[in-house]
């Protein structure tokens, strides 16, 4: 392959990876980044040096610098995302500072990493449903409801709500959380339809009991009943969260924040 032909691959790659960098800095570095890298590359060349070794190294560090700068842009834009995650590093050093005292603590690195992206991810859905609005009983309401599956999720992979956590048929409590999921989906945030999103979703948690007495046919012992009581717990959490919705979409002071 001709020297200018593979110039012009290794600078049309360089080109198409720098347009990662954040909008701002790209607009204002970019053009100049090209040209750098298209000196480099023929003065590379005129030394008898391997073009190819020298783009993967800077493709390389590229890349890195590119990660750095959308997380520096991310997390500088938004203050709030910055305390959703010091929250999380705050609760999980709770459990790790518990290890090192005791040994009935013991979880795995895995443990930290799953329970991580289980609150962060609790953190940014929040953040997500209350982005646009100011309204005091909305936020609450998407407190609970954010809380109620984040709840709901944590306790059947940790312990399973019906039985153990390798009982099969907790699955269906992940339904429960998909038809909530789609539910806000359908409803775009709003108030009234996010009610009515939980409404449905209550109605489905309290069906699971009722679908694995008709399974399991279990004996009726204080287990049963125990699992009822919990699972009214999570339905009592929906439906509070959709009463408030509902209260919200009555609110006067329900205000759209401008962008």
């Amino acid at each position: 392959m001709k020297p200018e032909k593979k110039f012009n691959i290794y600078f049309k790659l360089y080109s198409f990876l720098i347009c990662f960098y954040p909008k701002k800095f790209y607009n204002k570095f970019g053009s100049e980044m090209k040209l750098v890298f298209n000196d480099l590359l023929k003065q590379n060349s005129k030394e008898n040096k391997s073009i190819f070794l020298f783009f993967i190294k800077t493709f390389i560090e590229t890349s890195h610098e590119i990660i750095k700068s959308n997380l520096n842009t991310l997390f500088m834009n938004n203050k709030n995302l910055v305390k959703v995650f010091l929250v999380c590093l705050g609760l999980l050093s709770i459990p790790f500072i518990a290890m090192q005292v005791s040994t009935e603590v013991n979880w795995s690195p895995f443990d930290f990493i799953a329970a991580f992206i289980l609150l962060f991810g609790a953190g940014l859905s929040y953040l997500f449903i209350t982005k646009k609005l100011i309204n005091k009983t909305y936020k609450i309401a998407a407190a609970i409801t954010v809380f109620t599956a984040l709840f709901l999720v944590w306790a059947n992979l940790a312990v399973g709500i019906i039985g153990s956590e390798d009982n099969q048929i907790n699955v269906l409590f992940f339904g429960v959380i998909l038809i909530g999921f789609l539910g806000t989906v359908i409803s775009k945030l709003k108030p009234l339809g996010m009610s009515n999103a939980l409404i449905v979703t209550a109605i489905a948690q309290a069906v699971v009991p009722v679908i694995a007495l008709i399974i399991k046919q279990p004996e009726i012992t204080i287990g049963v009943f125990q699992v009822i009581i919990i699972n009214m717990f999570f339905v009592t959490l929906w439906l509070t969260a959709a009463i408030l919705f509902r209260r919200a979409d009555s609110n006067k002071n329900l205000t759209l924040k401008t962008i």
